[in-house]
């Protein structure tokens, strides 16, 4: 269909030359198809050819009139001129795939695709729970539904188009040269539009020593229930820390594009009356027994790999082990601190890169809040 199509240009060429050198009923033709343009491109469904159509209909009248009307004498602009207008409509045709080709190739090899296999281990069997409790996949379905994790799916249809539809979709993008780039997807600007002005690390809202062995020696008195304000702060930090705009598209674990480095952008704020201050990441896929990252700043896993850690306090081991039975956060009171451990699950968006089923335990955020004024 699409050679079929490319020959509805000749066809005008062969009109255009019939109106300049027959009798003036041709011109009649000439406008009376050019009237009916719309009706001409519905022969093709390529927009290639529909923009040449577009193009050629007034550019040929205006060559008719020139030579009939203007310049009657000059035999060989009538041969020349026709032949010029049309050649330079399918070189146009031409160069403007070639320019979005060789775009698209400059952004493939600034996201290329990259191995994620020897950065993020595949969860181990015992950090999948065999059940979820209503309460736990009730939280999951929050994360996954939140509008901030829709700034990351944007982006990801972006660098999906960028390797497996880019030459699809300039194909059936409308519109023509300057208009038909700035619409199209993938561009570098809109590849960049959910990414964060600043990755700067967040530090911790209390310094402390460092390294620090425990952040509890004690294990702090279990409350029973969660504080709505202490989940919506757990909430917040993991979408924070999962930094949904830099999000890439996953192929497989082998073919990742695009993805950005998990880490804290601002500190995460509760409600009212408690303040957090301190905030650090429980590794449970890196080391051979889980372990505590310490660092002057909230964590950030490309700064953490080279982190020195530390044993689990007491709190935090007991409050392991009832993340892996799948509760979602555990609380703990100690005199005028307040002790948290949340769980970091995998949602539907990252089981790709980590080889996970949704509900896998990733890690586990352990937080030690004050009371604001105390």
């Amino acid at each position: 269909m699409f050679y079929v199509s490319l020959t509805l240009p000749l066809i005008l060429l062969g009109l255009g030359y019939l109106a300049i050198w027959r009798s003036r009923v041709w011109i009649i033709v000439y406008i009376v198809c050019a009237f009916f343009c719309p009706d001409c491109r519905t022969l093709t469904n390529n927009d290639f050819v529909r923009m040449l159509l577009d193009l050629q209909f007034p550019l040929m009248l205006a060559v008719i009139t020139l030579v009939r009307g203007l310049l009657p004498g000059r035999r060989r602009l009538r041969i020349v001129l026709p032949i010029a207008v049309t050649a330079a409509l399918y070189a146009l045709a031409i160069c403007i795939p070639i320019r979005y080709l060789a775009e698209i190739n400059r952004l493939r090899e600034e996201y290329p695709f990259e191995s994620v296999e020897n950065r993020v281990p595949v969860p181990a069997p015992h950090l999948r729970p065999t059940t979820l409790n209503t309460e736990t996949d009730s939280l999951l379905h929050d994360l996954e539904w939140r509008s901030p994790m829709a700034a990351g799916s944007a982006r990801r249809a972006k660098l999906r188009t960028l390797h497996e539809e880019a030459v699809l979709s300039f194909v059936n993008s409308p519109g023509f040269g300057r208009r038909r780039m700035a619409m199209i997807e993938p561009t570098e600007n809109k590849l960049k539009e959910d990414v964060r002005a600043s990755n700067a690390p967040v530090p911790q809202p209390v310094p402390r020593a460092y390294p620090i062995e425990s952040l509890q020696p004690g294990e702090p008195t279990r409350e029973v229930a969660v504080p709505y304000g202490l989940q919506a702060l757990h909430q917040n930090s993991v979408v924070d820390f999962s930094y949904p705009g830099g999000q890439g598209y996953a192929r497989d674990r082998r073919h990742v594009a695009g993805f950005l480095t998990h880490g804290f952008s601002k500190v995460p704020v509760p409600d009212d009356e408690w303040a957090v201050q301190t905030l650090d990441l429980l590794s449970l896929l890196c080391h051979p027994e889980p372990v505590a990252y310490v660092s002057a700043a909230l964590p950030r896993m490309d700064e953490l790999r080279e982190a020195p850690t530390r044993p689990l306090d007491a709190f935090e081991a007991g409050g392991l082990k009832e993340l892996m039975d799948g509760e979602y956060m555990v609380v703990g009171e100690a005199g005028d601190k307040l002790r948290m451990l949340g769980s970091i699950r995998a949602v539907e968006l990252c089981t790709k890169c980590h080889g996970a089923e949704r509900g896998d335990l990733l890690g586990a955020f352990s937080y030690t809040l004050g009371r604001k004024g105390s």
